[in-house]
C-alpha cells in the first residue's frame, strides 16, 4: 500500500545518505556478522537500529523527533572528520527535510534558507554597519573556517581543524581558535580581494553571542556550504 511504500522509500534514504547502505540489511545482523565498515558508524549503526526499524516499520512508529537530530549531527561530524565535507553538506540537508516532516512544516528549511540570505547580502555591506542574529554568526564561523582550509596549499585538506570548532563548548573557545587560523593562514590573504573574509572575520570578533552553547548544527551548515567569499557580487 502507499504507506508501506512511502516508508520504504524513506527507509532507503536514510540507509543510503547516513549509513552508506549499510543499515538496510544489518537492523538484526549479529555484531560479530556486521560487515567491514567505519569503526564510528558500526558504533552509531549498532545503538540506533532498533529505533529506526521501529520507526520506519512498526505500528505505533517510535518518536524520533529527539533521537534523529541527536543521531544525524554524530554521524555528520564523523564524516567532517574524515575529510567528507560534501557527504556531511548532503546529510545536513536530509536532517533538516527529515526534521520538518516529522514536525509536519517547512520551519527548519525556510530558518536556515534565511541565514545563508541574509548572510551573502551582509558578506558586501562594507560600510554599513549590520549585527548577526547568533545563527547567523555559528553560520558565519563555519564559513569562515571553509574559506581558512581553502587557503591551505596542502592537497588534504586539514579537517582535523575544523573538529576543534565542533568540539569547543564556548564562544571564548570558537573566537580564539578562529584568531590561531588567521595567524596561520594570514599570508595567503590578499588585502585587496579579500575584503569579504576580513569584513566578516572583523564582525565575528567584535560579536557576542547571547546563546552559551555552540551551535552546532549552523556552524556545520556554514562549514559545508559552497563558500560565499567566492560568489560573484549580484
Amino acid at each position: 500500500n502507499g504507506e508501506y511504500t512511502k516508508a520504504a522509500k524513506l527507509a532507503a534514504l536514510v540507509d543510503e545518505v547516513f549509513f552508506d547502505k549499510y543499515l538496510g540489511f544489518n537492523y538484526f545482523t549479529d555484531p560479530a556478522d556486521l560487515p567491514q565498515m567505519d569503526g564510528y558508524l558500526k558504533y552509531i549503526l549498532l545503538t540506533y537500529r532498533s529505533r529506526l526499524f521501529a520507526w520506519l516499520y512498526r505500528t505505533p512508529k517510535c518518536d524520533m523527533r529527539q533521537i534523529l537530530p541527536e543521531m544525524a549531527v554524530r554521524l555528520i561530524r564523523n564524516k567532517i572528520a574524515g575529510g567528507n565535507l560534501a557527504r556531511a553538506g548532503v546529510q545536513l540537508n536530509l536532517l533538516i527535510s527529515l526534521e520538518d516532516y516529522l514536525n509536519n512544516n517547512n520551519e527548519k528549511e525556510e530558518i536556515m534558507g534565511t541565514i545563508q540570505e541574509e548572510f551573502k547580502i551582509h558578506i558586501d555591506m562594507l560600510k554599513e554597519d549590520w549585527e548577526f542574529s547568533d545563527s547567523e554568526y555559528y553560520y558565519a564561523v563555519g564559513q569562515m573556517v571553509g574559506y581558512f582550509l581553502s587557503l591551505s596549499k596542502s592537497a588534504k585538506k586539514p579537517l582535523s581543524m575544523a573538529n576543534q570548532f565542533l568540539n569547543a563548548d564556548n564562544d571564548r573557545l570558537v573566537k580564539e581558535k578562529l584568531g590561531q587560523m588567521f595567524i596561520r593562514y594570514d599570508h595567503a590573504i590578499d588585502a585587496d580581494r579579500d575584503v569579504r573574509a576580513k569584513n566578516v572575520l572583523s564582525h565575528i570578533m567584535t560579536y557576542e553571542p547571547k546563546s552559551r552553547k555552540v551551535m552546532q548544527r549552523e556552524l556545520i551548515a556554514g562549514l559545508t556550504a559552497n563558500s560565499a567569499f567566492y560568489m560573484k557580487k549580484e
